[in-house]
This record gives structure tokens, sequence and C-alpha cells, in this order.
């Protein structure tokens, strides 16, 4: 696969975390579909192979929507487009050009995180981050904004499991690093 495929971060992440390099990972929300019943588990496995912290993703839809009601307060628009996922926006950009004047010019969940950490959890400053996304456009969006170093889909994470016969309800439960979202 090529900078976009599926595997190419996560086959750079595997190197890098067996290099030593510093990471932590977010954690999009949608992964509780993934890992059902698992979410906590899949923490302590990060944090098994070097992770040192894990961030919920949920928190930055938080600072999202809080984002969406400050702009909406302010600019009164008569229509708007949320713009969480990078391929509405892709779409949005190619397809439909008159569309991105009502795409909010807020930050996505996931780096809305990034950003609170980098803010908030100074240890963190120079450690890579590695993602946990459901979707391969993610990358685009990290490559674009320079935040977000592996966009590790769930997908191949599953497959990763399946194929070393890791089972995450064999693992503790390990809570996020950051506060819950409400």
């Amino acid at each position: 696969f090529d900078r976009c495929g599926e595997f190419y971060d996560f086959d750079k992440w595997m190197t890098d975390l067996k290099n030593g390099v510093k990471m932590i990972a977010i954690v999009a929300p949608s992964s509780v579909v993934s890992f059902r019943g698992h979410i906590l588990e899949l923490n302590t496995w990060l944090k098994s192979t070097g992770i040192e912290a894990v961030f919920d993703v949920s928190f930055g839809a938080e600072l999202t929507s809080k984002s969406y009601v400050e702009y909406i307060k302010n600019k009164n628009p008569d229509l708007i487009i949320a713009q969480p996922c990078s391929a509405l926006v892709i779409f949005c950009e190619i397809y439909r050009p008159k569309l991105r004047d009502y795409l909010v010019p807020a930050d996505s969940p996931m780096l809305h995180t990034i950003e609170m950490i980098k803010q908030y959890y100074h240890q963190y400053k120079n450690h890579k981050i590695m993602v946990v996304s459901p979707c391969y456009a993610k990358r685009r969006e990290f490559d674009e904004t320079g935040l977000g170093d592996y966009n590790v889909t769930m997908k191949s994470l599953g497959e990763y499991f399946k194929a070393n016969g890791i089972e995450l309800a064999k693992f503790a439960k390990t809570p996020y690093d950051n506060p819950e979202a409400e």
C-alpha cells in the first residue's frame, strides 16, 4: 500500500514502537463498536506495547461541539456542515466546492484532542501520536495539519489481533488518561 494505504501507518507505527520511539495514543469513540465490550482493555494492550498514555477522542468531540456553538453564536450562519469526517471534507473540496463555505471552521474531535494534549499535557510534547481511527481518510487530515503521526485503523488492529491470537478480554481494564467526556 502507498502512503494513504491501510498498512503503511500500521507498519510504521509498529517499527517505531520496536525502535523505542516515545508515543501516546488517541482512540476514536467508534472503537467501542470495533472492540465491543473491551475498549478499556484496548487501552491496556496499547500501553503494553510501549504507548505511554491513551486519550479518549470523545473529550475532543466535546471541544469540537463547543467550537460549533461559538461559531453559530458569533456568525449566525444560515447553514453549517460539521466536518469531523475527512472523507466528507475531501468530497466537498473536490466535487462540491460550493459547499466549502458551509464547512464549520473548527477542528475535528481528533485534532481537538491532539491540541488539548499539546497544550495541557506537556510531558508528552515530544511524543509521536498514534491515532486509532475508523477511516483511511484521516491520514490526509493529519498530513494537512501536521498533527497525528500514525493513522492506525481499527480494521488493521483487528486483523493484527486475529493474526497474533490477541484477545482483548484477557487484558485488565485501564481508564483513559484524560478526563471523562460528558
